[in-house]
């Protein structure tokens, strides 16, 4: 039963969704859904819900048994799309940038002055769709705050692992926000703390592809219906390598992966000269080109936009500002 439009608990900023379970011996067993007709709503009336049943097979129709899709309205089309598709993680590495340890204890060699071994740093609050804010917003850790911030790795102890990870080209995801926010960093430019990255892509595909759909309407599509369950207040989600990992990916043709590739450099290349440069047409058109590679229709892309549409409430609101200042 999902109820996360309901203030159950107040003070706790959670999304409730209840779960019943029955042994059962019957071979042909169901999952019944209680879902909202209506989301935001003060109390519980059983009339703002409808019920429907699903085969308990669908449990396992996802990586890892994730079972958050089974609250959408949506899981036909959700099914559909994985047909043929392996995971995230089959196409590259994906990792934390930092232990919440290791983040905490750089926050004492953090400079605003570059040395031969210190990458640009930055952190969830220096980063947007396709572009770091490094010089441009301040980073905040620990209370300090940079404008410049390089990270001195040997100064630092930052490990192998994680100084290869620094150097190597790769995404840089933000940890939390309301829809993924990942920049390229095709140089290994960047040091990140507090962040996921992806790197070390196979299969012949090239970086800016996965920059173009991970900052795609379908890749968020799939997030949404993966893990909708885990959505903190304020509809912002975690993304964390865990999640990452499992998202579907299809490989493209050379031609999607060309112009894709190409409109990538484009935003990046607008938003490295201004930050707040219009770049929605170069976006719709990855997102065209995404939705092709997974063959949609128009009444199929017609339900994924209107499905990541923010519905959100004067609670919501005041939870985004209370986030903000504490990033």
């Amino acid at each position: 039963m999902d109820v996360s439009g309901i203030t159950v608990f107040a003070q706790v900023a959670v999304y409730p969704v209840v779960t019943v379970l029955l042994k059962n011996p019957r071979q042909n067993s169901e999952v019944v859904l209680v879902l909202p007709v209506i989301r935001q709503t003060d109390t519980f009336d059983v009339r703002n819900f409808f019920q429907s049943t699903v085969s308990a097979k669908f449990l396992r129709s996802l990586p890892e048994n994730i079972w958050g899709f089974l609250l959408s309205t949506n899981i036909e089309l959700l099914l559909k799309l994985i047909q043929g598709t392996s995971m995230l993680s089959d196409a590259a590495s994906i990792n934390a940038s930092s232990t919440a340890a290791e983040s905490d204890s750089y926050g004492a060699y953090i400079r605003n002055k570059p040395s031969p071994d210190a990458p640009k740093l930055v952190n969830t609050g220096t980063i947007e769709k396709f572009v770091s804010l490094w010089g441009i917003e301040e980073l905040t850790h620990a209370g300090n705050k940079y404008l410049t911030p390089y990270l001195p790795l040997k100064r630092a102890a930052v490990t192998e692992r994680r100084e290869s990870i620094f150097k190597a080209p790769k995404l840089v995801f933000a940890k939390i926000a309301r829809n993924c926010e990942a920049f390229l960093d095709p140089t290994g430019e960047y040091a990140s703390v507090n962040t996921n990255c992806l790197y070390g892509v196979k299969e012949k595909v090239s970086l800016e592809f996965m920059a173009g759909y991970c900052n795609s309407k379908l890749f968020m599509f799939f997030y949404g219906q993966f893990f909708g369950a885990l959505r903190m207040s304020g509809g912002y989600y975690q993304f964390q390598a865990p999640q990452l990992r499992v998202i579907p990916f299809k490989k493209p043709s050379e031609a999607i992966d060309s112009a894709v590739s190409d409109l990538v450099k484009r935003i990046a290349a607008s938003k490295k000269r201004d930050p707040d440069a219009g770049t929605i047409a170069f976006e719709r058109e990855i997102d065209r080109l995404v939705y092709k590679l997974y063959d949609l229709t128009s009444e199929e892309i017609a339900i994924i936009e209107e499905s990541l549409v923010e519905k959100t409430t004067g609670q919501e609101v005041a939870d985004d500002a209370a986030l903000e200042q504490e990033t």
